[in-house]
């Protein structure tokens, strides 16, 4: 705890990232209407409300999505549970109050400490008659339009695949329309005799159940297989999880027997209309690359992608997995196509990620959670891969105990980048 409390020439700013907290991390305040609740922050000497958001976790590990055509809701009043996660922004927490007087009574502090330098973060929280709430919401949501809408981007969804993005540029108006599709590709050989191939165009998906919030958007989106001649596989449900500078769809993958296998292929690419004056970025290429009609020649079929990056109008788009084990058996590579110029010389560029490996993996269920993070352009993808690898260190204490030993049972919960519920099979 000193070397993380110490100051240090890098300050990790997580910009992007925001702060999970589980109902159990915060014992005191356990079952207390989230009506109640207030979160503040110092800033400027002040403390005041800061953004945040409740969602309730149901039985089974099912969060509580009460809007949509399959809502899942829970009858009682929202009260905060154990297995409930409580989330704000990263960068809205700030100083240490100068007093607990300041505080409201019974208030709790979190502290957070992070590994990557700079120094501890500060928010209160309590439970009080009359809270004080902020105005203030990252993320919006139009459900008709089927659009998710921040500060840093606008993604627009066709059969729930991306279909729009829209992104501001350095004087603040938003881009066009920068991608054309999602590619979905995967190949799987059964038992060497067997081949089957599948797109995008073969998974049927809608949109069963939401919730939108000042911090972030949850959206439970059903996928069934076309199969054959109008026949369709069960239906399989994905969780997908929308901040101002972050996105996530864990899901989970179960395998049968692993001797049934010989190879299973992947790709998950998007297409791109005119990206004139971005680059492209991944954890294999030595420098930055012009994203235009010689690139792939320099990319090659090899070029390692653990992450992929495209950089342009002030902002990195990257994309990556949050650190498993398993990942170690899946091979991962860059996919980059570029197209024919079209009119007025834009040109078309598909850029992904090519996978194969998942056949090693053993049989059973194996979870996986891919991130995309968008940050300002000078912040560096390095900087935000090492944000989404290491966690901070969260302490949660009485503002009444704060200047003592924080004891095991008060604190020790360390912040995972992700939420890990059961969501998303």
């Amino acid at each position: 705890m000193l070397l993380l409390a110490a100051p240090s020439a890098f300050a990790s700013p997580r910009l992007w990232q925001p702060l999970l907290l589980r109902g159990a991390q915060l014992p005191q305040l356990l079952n207390v209407p989230v009506r109640r609740l207030e979160v503040l922050a110092v800033h400027g000497g002040k403390l005041a409300p800061i953004p945040f958001q409740v969602d309730s976790m149901l039985v089974g590990g099912i969060l509580s999505l009460p809007q949509g055509p399959v809502p899942t809701v829970d009858q009682l009043p929202q009260a905060l549970g154990p297995s409930d996660e409580l989330s704000m922004m990263m960068f809205d927490l700030g100083a240490r109050a100068a007093a607990a007087a300041a505080t409201p009574p019974d208030a709790l502090e979190i502290a957070v400490a992070d590994p990557l330098g700079g120094g501890i973060r500060y928010a209160y929280i309590a439970a009080v008659s009359d809270p004080r709430r902020s105005a203030v919401s990252y993320v919006n949501y139009e459900p008709p339009a089927a659009i998710i809408e921040t500060d840093h981007y606008r993604l627009g969804f066709r059969n729930e695949f991306p279909d729009e993005l829209h992104l501001p540029g350095r004087n603040g108006a938003l881009s066009g329309n920068l991608i054309s599709g999602f590619e979905l590709r995967g190949k799987i050989t059964v038992l060497n005799l067997l081949q089957f191939h599948l797109t995008e165009r073969d998974v049927d998906s809608r949109m069963l159940a939401y919730r939108a919030g000042p911090i972030r958007v949850i959206r439970r989106v059903g996928h069934r297989l076309k199969v054959f001649m109008g026949i369709h596989s069960p239906e399989v449900s994905t969780v997908e999880f929308f901040y101002r500078d972050f996105a996530q769809a864990p899901f989970t993958m179960r395998l049968p027997l692993r001797k049934l296998f010989r190879d299973i292929q992947g790709r998950i690419a998007m297409d791109f209309v005119d990206l004139r004056g971005y680059y492209l970025l991944a954890s294999g290429l030595h420098q930055p690359l012009p994203i235009d009609a010689n690139t792939a020649a320099a990319v090659g079929e090899t070029t390692a992608a653990d992450w992929l990056a495209v950089r342009g109008g002030g902002r990195v788009m990257l994309q990556t997995f949050a650190a498993s084990a398993e990942l170690s058996a899946i091979k991962r590579v860059l996919y980059y196509r570029a197209d024919a110029a079209g009119a007025g010389g834009a040109l078309a560029a598909a850029v992904g990620i090519d996978t194969d490996g998942w056949q090693r993996l053993p049989a059973g269920p194996h979870r996986f959670n891919p991130l995309l993070i968008s940050v300002p352009e000078g912040y560096g993808a390095d900087r935000a891969m090492a944000e989404a690898t290491v966690a901070p260190v969260v302490t949660v204490r009485a503002v009444s105990e704060r200047d003592s030993a924080p004891s095991a049972a008060r604190s020790g919960a360390t912040q995972c980048p992700a939420p890990l519920n059961e969501e998303g099979k």
